[in-house]
Order: structure tokens, then sequence, then C-alpha cells
């Protein structure tokens, strides 16, 4: 492929131009995740990455989740390029996006209901996954996280 030939200086290069280009033609500006991730904290951070991301190489994902505070979790979904991680593990991808709402969101500011005449909470085969993601279950208003 065309971006194996060259060395990571020149890709480094490439995006530091185009942000440039972005900022100065549309005054479009682009937060420093980098910067920001440490300020995150308590929020709870949930990243999800595609083994074979070409975009974004999988040591920067890495990276970002170290200097990132606790409580914080990288999937990096086996098989999945750039934002396809909800196309290649559909069930995963939705097993673990709702389960990381339901542990940091809607169960923190609740006590857990045991015991319910219907069971345990379940999403198996509840939750659906178009190919573009749009939304995680058709019934819901809720959309689906877009990045990887």
């Amino acid at each position: 492929m065309v971006y194996e030939n060259h060395p990571p200086a020149f890709w480094r290069f490439l995006r530091w131009l185009l942000f440039i280009f972005a900022h100065r033609k549309f005054r479009c500006y682009y937060p420093s995740i980098r910067k920001a991730l440490p300020r995150m904290h308590p929020r709870p951070i949930f990243m999800i990455h595609g083994e074979r991301d070409s975009y974004i190489p999988i040591d920067q994902a890495e990276f970002l989740h170290q200097i990132a505070p606790e409580p914080r979790s990288l999937w990096i979904v086996p098989g999945a390029k750039h934002n396809q991680g909800c196309i290649v593990s559909t069930q995963e991808y939705a097993e673990k996006t709702v389960g990381f709402f339901d542990h940091y969101l809607a169960e923190s500011s609740r006590p857990r209901k045991t015991g319910s005449a219907n069971g345990p909470r379940a999403h198996k085969g509840a939750w659906t996954c178009r190919s573009s993601c749009p939304e995680l279950s058709p019934s819901s208003p809720r959309k689906a996280p877009v990045g990887n």
C-alpha cells in the first residue's frame, strides 16, 4: 500500500500541514486530545480502536490510554479498520458500549436492582448495529459513538 512506503515523519508533516490549512481556510480548530485527557478526571473514558486502522496507529491509542486518568478502558477491535469496530464485532461492540454506559452512567446514579421478575438485565439480541453505526438500537434515540 502507498502509506507503507513513506516514513512516519512524512505523515506527521502531512498531518501538521493539513491542520494548518484547515485552520487558515476554514477557521477550523482541532483540540489536542493529549493535552485534554489528563484534565478528564474523574470522568470514565472508553476508547475503541481498530487493530487494522491505517489512519491512527495502535501505539498512539495505547499512548493516549496510558496518559488518560482512571477509570479508563481501551478496546482494540481485532480485524477492524478505522471506525469499523461496530461492523466487524457487532455483538461485542454493543455489549461493551452498553456495559460501559450501564456501569459508569446508569448504575452510578441508582441502586442496582437484584432478583427482579424479569431476571438480570440482558442486552444480547436486543441491540443491533448497522453498517454505518448510526445507532445502537433501532427503537432508541441514543446515538452510538462515532470515533475509534
